[in-house]
């Protein structure tokens, strides 16, 4: 067949070519911190949303749902940081990061007023925030956006207890057994 196995030549029946093209993975894993996790009605308080690509890619169309909840808190301001398009939107609660570089991370800074009010000094009241990442381009390696599973590194939820006014008020009076016609004087504390 004139064939010559092992020769290495192109074109032979024996011979071919194939390229290789790998996909492009990433791993988006999402932080959450809160500078005061025990507030009263009324604090400000400032969340911070960290979204890291442990690469080996980079990340694309990256978005993040952070369900702030309407009742307990009020978007005041936010600020963005890492991303391309670094957009956050009140009321869908999406932040659109856009672009992360592997090995590189974005941050959301999120100012709320609380305005959920405490139950009663036993009781405080809770408000859950949970961010996930939506959506990205590439297949993530240990977690699928926008599933909605707690256990995945690309979801956090954190709790905030919201402190329920401790008021006790202290009546006296300067002369508990007046006569009549005695001035007295009542005490409120």
């Amino acid at each position: 067949n004139g064939i010559v196995h092992g020769n290495n030549t192109p074109g032979e029946i024996d011979q071919d070519e194939v390229t290789i093209v790998p996909s492009a993975s990433i791993d988006l894993e999402i932080f959450i911190e809160v500078d005061n996790q025990f507030p009263n009605t009324g604090d400000e308080i400032t969340y911070t949303i960290t979204v890291v690509n442990s690469g080996p890619s980079d990340a694309n169309g990256v978005t993040v749902l952070d369900n702030i909840p309407t009742q307990g808190l009020t978007v005041l301001g936010t600020s963005a940081t890492g991303g391309t398009i670094n957009s956050y939107t009140d009321g869908t609660g999406i932040w659109d990061i856009g672009f992360i570089e592997a090995n590189e991370s974005a941050t959301l800074i999120l100012t709320a007023e609380v305005t959920l009010q405490g139950v009663n000094p036993v009781t405080s009241s809770i408000v859950s925030v949970t961010v996930e990442v939506l959506t990205a381009s590439e297949t993530d390696v240990d977690s699928t956006p926008g599933n909605n599973s707690v256990g995945e590194d690309d979801q956090e939820t954190l709790q905030v207890e919201v402190q329920a006014a401790d008021l006790v008020t202290i009546k006296s009076v300067s002369d508990a057994t007046p006569d009549e016609g005695d001035v007295i004087a009542y005490s409120i504390q």
